[in-house]
């Protein structure tokens, strides 16, 4: 279970920056419009998120879905320190028996807790701004919400024998991101030439390669298709085999299959 809450916690990172979208020309992480007004925090998620007192809680809106399961989130700033803030978070679960994994430093502090019966991962993400003041993230990451296959992108190939796949996918009403991660046996060179080809015939016209200098272990390919841009890093993993990283970008089609109700 811990496993488990590591791997969320990495992702809490990119949606505490609100709701990902990559931008190729610059490599920064942005965010999208807020364009729902929701007066009442209480209504907001679909699972119980208690409410820290004295604050104003304001929603994370867009769809976003972390290994496939349907993720919402809220943010608030308070001068409490990490210490106060996961005493109160962990004191609400613990009473209902459930189990908290924490970190705590001075300038920062995590909490996630699995709900077993909301089949959901929340977690608090802390982390310091000026003047003494925190920002504080929560997150709920429901399981039973996996609305749709896990690739979105249907039309991205992965080498034969792919396996660990973590993904992140974000989006707005016109806006669409997907951050996926995974590994692979084959050599750094022969996915290099697997992804120039399997991406051709998947109707993808291959704009460049990016590596740094004097580095032979990493390479990034960038592709686009109509309004989509796909840059995969293939890096030569220290043990055996490639670590693959996928970013997509789509201006043109939503996340969320058609017909399906949110």
């Amino acid at each position: 279970m811990k496993l488990k809450y590591l791997i969320i916690i990495s992702y809490i990172v990119l949606v505490a920056v609100f709701g990902f979208f990559y931008e190729n020309k610059n490599s920064e992480l942005k965010a999208s419009p807020m364009k729902v007004n929701y007066t009442n925090i209480d209504n907001y998620y679909d699972v119980d998120m208690p409410r820290y007192p004295g604050v104003n809680e304001t929603p994370i809106i867009g769809e976003q879905y972390i290994n496939n399961a349907r993720a919402q989130s809220s943010y608030f700033i308070t001068n409490d320190n990490p210490l106060e803030i996961t005493a109160y978070y962990e004191k609400y679960w613990t009473e209902q028996g459930l189990e908290p994994f924490k970190k705590i430093t001075p300038n920062s502090g995590n909490l996630s807790v699995y709900d077993y019966k909301d089949r959901a991962t929340k977690t608090i993400l802390i982390k310091k701004e000026s003047n003494n003041n925190y920002r504080v993230v929560l997150t709920a990451i429901i399981d039973s919400k996996m609305k749709r296959e896990f690739n979105a992108f249907s039309d991205i190939p992965q080498n034969k024998g792919s396996y660990g796949f973590i993904s992140y996918e974000s989006e707005d009403e016109n806006y669409r991101a997907s951050d996926i991660s995974y590994f692979n046996h084959t050599s750094f060179n022969q996915n290099v030439i697997f992804y120039k080809k399997a991406m051709l015939e998947n109707g993808w016209k291959f704009n460049t390669e990016r590596s740094l200098p004097k580095v032979n272990i990493s390479k990034t390919l960038v592709f686009s298709k109509g309004k989509k841009v796909a840059e995969i890093n293939i890096t030569k993993n220290n043990t055996s085999g490639s670590i693959i990283r996928l970013l997509v970008k789509d201006r043109n089609v939503g996340l969320i299959m058609t017909g399906v109700k949110k």
